[in-house]
């Protein structure tokens, strides 16, 4: 199953700059950001397309209690 999804567009990246960081980028800086930012998020919807639902982890780890004195 493939996820579709907008590409993240200049004018999200100059909002995301402006508004949440108070941050100001140039125009060059944006388009780097927005090429790093589709790759990150490629990624990320690739991974949310494994079928992992009924996948057990190879190994499990259980705590083990500390010995005191």
């Amino acid at each position: 199953m493939k996820t579709s999804r907008k590409i993240i567009s200049k004018e999200t990246i100059t909002g995301i700059a402006d508004e949440l960081a108070d941050f100001s980028l140039n125009r060059d800086e944006i388009d780097s950001r927005s090429a790093v930012m589709e790759g990150i998020l490629e990624n990320i919807t690739s991974l949310r397309d494994l079928p992992l639902k009924d996948i057990e982890p190879a190994l499990l780890y259980k705590p083990i209690k500390s010995k005191k004195g």
